[in-house]
């Protein structure tokens, strides 16, 4: 082997811990919606579903038919791979550092890892550029390597034609599951969250009387509109977004679709809530304001008329 099982065993480390980072909402949240490019469509978390390699006209199933896997790309712009076989021996040695020439060949041979950064090189052509700073495969370490990705609902479909042996690899994703309980499981009763529920339906009645007068208040930081990390959020009927002061480059686009790196839509969810109820709570992973990382956030949505037209406005917070 040119790598000693040491290093492998680092650099999957490194993966193991990016991806565990990644799905306990360790990145800002980003989202896969119709029409949006291609950057967001690939952010969240995939689990592998098959992959196969073709050479000279040879399909071979590298990592056996039922292969095990994650990919995880980053809204700020990072990813990692893994990629094994559905099982490896196991060590006798009960050490990793004490394998058997068998041993360690089986597992490079039977695992493929890496990670580093990511930017979409033709949002037209799908390609995808991965700048590789570490792989179980070191012949790749500090390189560039294309990707064709192509996204249909929940299902990502990779093709790479540099593949670690030769030839083409072909490899679909499934998007994976949400993990997080769900907000009508456990909606939050602290007082933080009566203090919200309480600024929300006093801005909603404003907003009521004012119309989007109202707004230029609600803009207003270190107010009782805004304070810390909460701040007030409108939408219309159709998930445009009307007010966001702490995110305003967000005003004037439509989330609707998008799903945050649990695969939870959770705009979706605010329309669903206030169309069911009148008013709820809805929980996701979205990043506080000034900040690129995930944290859980918790939201409080109310239906309203904003100058005679139905809307929503809330307001959340991060249980921290």
């Amino acid at each position: 082997m040119n790598r000693s099982m040491q290093e492998v065993g680092r650099v999957l480390s490194v993966v193991a811990v990016l991806a565990v980072g990644v799905l306990s909402g360790a990145s800002e949240v980003r989202a896969q919606e119709k029409g949006a490019g291609l950057a967001q469509q690939i952010q969240g978390s995939w689990v592998l579903v098959s992959m196969y390699n073709e050479q000279e006209g040879k399909r071979t199933e590298q990592f056996g038919s039922n292969p095990r896997g994650s990919l995880i790309f980053t809204p700020d712009g990072r990813f990692s791979s893994i990629h094994m076989r559905a099982s490896l021996p196991k060590f006798a040695s009960n050490s990793r550092v004490k394998g058997t020439a068998e041993e360690n060949q089986a597992v490079v041979q039977g695992s493929s890892t890496l990670f580093g950064t990511y930017t979409v090189a033709s949002d037209k052509e799908q390609t995808v550029n991965l700048h590789i700073e570490g792989s179980t495969f070191p012949n790749w370490d500090g390189s560039d390597q294309k990707r064709i990705m192509t996204v249909n609902g929940d299902e990502l479909k990779v093709i790479s034609t540099t593949a670690t042996i030769g030839g083409t690899n072909y490899s679909v994703y499934k998007r994976a599951t949400p993990v997080l309980a769900s907000s009508e499981q456990s909606p939050p009763t602290s007082e933080q969250a009566k203090r919200i529920e309480a600024m929300v339906n006093k801005a909603a009645a404003l907003a009521e009387s004012q119309g989007k007068a109202a707004f230029s208040e609600f803009r207003k930081n270190d107010s009782e509109w805004w304070f810390g990390n909460t701040y007030l959020f409108a939408y219309d009927q159709n998930l445009n977004v009307l007010l966001n002061p702490a995110f305003p480059k967000r005003e004037g686009t439509n989330p609707r679709g998008q799903k945050d790196a649990n695969g939870k839509a959770f705009h979706d969810e605010f329309l669903r809530v206030v169309q069911t109820k009148g008013s709820g709570w809805v929980d996701y992973m979205f990043p506080k304001p000034g900040q690129t990382q995930l944290s859980q956030k918790w939201s409080y949505v109310k239906a309203v008329n904003i100058d005679g037209t139905p809307a929503i406005i809330g307001a959340g917070f991060y249980p921290e």
